[in-house]
């Protein structure tokens, strides 16, 4: 792969590296709000080698080939990376308040939130701040930033020039060029660790809007409407209405799993659900609120409480209540229950201290 495919979104490389690591890294950071693995430059180079590649020339947004792109230029510069862009980027254009720490946001910057207001780690690894991982700016410097799109001879501008189809419009090197209502617009957008960022450019009159946001919810919309163009995101968002599995997933597990919760605890107390139950033992009965626990809490991580859910969040917890009455009514006569049952339980109990283990970093 070239320097130009890395840049252009065109290498193969997925957008993750992938692995057990950023897996569990992930979530912990939908669950708990922990910051995702951040890799050394060595391992980031090791995971790029072990990707699995896709189609070379395709557009597909890479966060691990822009790391790559930036680590390489890096080491032939042989220099770290932060160093390059204070050389080339935020120096050359008086960007004084953009940095790339390493390992601590730096005093004044503001923490992230998901979409229910609970604080989230920042995102900061030096390996991945190419990226955009961990780099803290501010509405000042980019304001500068951008302004370099409208000097022909700087490396800004050409990077923003289109050269590849893509599925927003078409792509240069990290900037895309949308046409909308007779607009042409040059746009770049990010988010990480609960926040999200949007710039917005219309070359023709000069004007450009740029929206930080410490939340998860998406700020390109905001952006459009501050330059007072039609936005090129809401028609996209038009023609692929049900935002696919990854929008749908939260929802339906806001909604199921409290109902689980309360059938689950409710149906273990009565020793089933036909009608002549059988004597539920000791360990069916731990083991169906542990389950219980963990379905309540993996639905509150994503929302449940929120008003357009929260009727399948009292549903759930009324019935969770009433199977643990049941259950503390009958606990002193149920048997022990058999070794299975008891393995049973065992598992459930630990997946109920999930929460108790989170419980302080939230």
């Amino acid at each position: 792969m070239t320097l130009a495919e890395l840049a252009s979104h065109r290498s193969g490389l997925p957008v993750q590296p992938g692995g057990l690591r950023m897996l569990v890294g992930i979530w912990g950071n939908n669950l708990f709000g922990l910051a995702p693995w951040q890799p050394g430059v060595a391992e980031l180079f090791a995971a790029a080698d072990a990707a699995p590649l896709g189609p070379r020339g395709e557009t597909v947004y890479s966060n691990l080939g822009t790391a790559v792109l930036g680590q390489a230029l890096a080491v032939r510069a042989g220099t770290p990376y932060e160093e390059l862009v204070r050389q080339l980027v935020t120096g050359p254009l008086g960007m004084t308040a953009t940095t790339i720490p390493d390992g601590v946001a730096p005093p004044g910057a503001t923490a992230g939130h998901d979409t229910a207001g609970r604080v989230q780690e920042p995102w900061i690894g030096a390996a991945n701040a190419p990226a955009g991982s961990g780099v803290f700016s501010t509405v000042t410097d980019l304001v500068r930033y951008t302004g370099a799109l409208a000097d022909p001879g700087s490396p800004v501008a050409a990077a923003a020039v289109p050269r590849y189809p893509s599925d927003y419009g078409r792509i240069g090197y990290g900037w895309y060029t949308l046409e909308v209502g007779g607009h042409t617009l040059i746009w770049k957008n990010g988010g990480s660790g609960g926040m999200r960022s949007s710039i917005l450019v219309e070359p023709s009159t000069g004007r450009a809007a740029i929206v930080l946001g410490n939340s998860e919810a998406g700020v390109d919309g905001v952006a459009a409407e501050l330059l007072g163009v039609p936005s090129p995101f809401e028609a996209r968002t038009a023609e692929t209405p049900s935002g696919g599995f990854a929008a749908l997933g939260p929802v339906l597990v806001a909604t199921a799993f409290p109902v689980l919760a309360g059938l689950t605890t409710l149906g273990a107390a009565r020793g089933g659900w036909r009608r002549t139950p059988r004597r539920a033992s000791r360990a069916e009965l731990l083991a169906a609120a542990g389950t219980a626990v963990f379905f309540l809490f993996v639905a509150w991580t994503v929302d449940a409480t929120d008003v357009a859910r929260l009727p399948w969040w009292l549903a759930g917890c009324v019935l969770t209540g009433a199977g643990a009455g049941q259950a503390a009514c009958r606990w002193r006569g149920a048997p022990a229950g058999t070794a299975g049952q008891r393995v049973n339980a065992a598992f459930s109990l630990l997946l109920a201290g999930v929460p108790l283990l989170a419980l302080p970093l939230l």
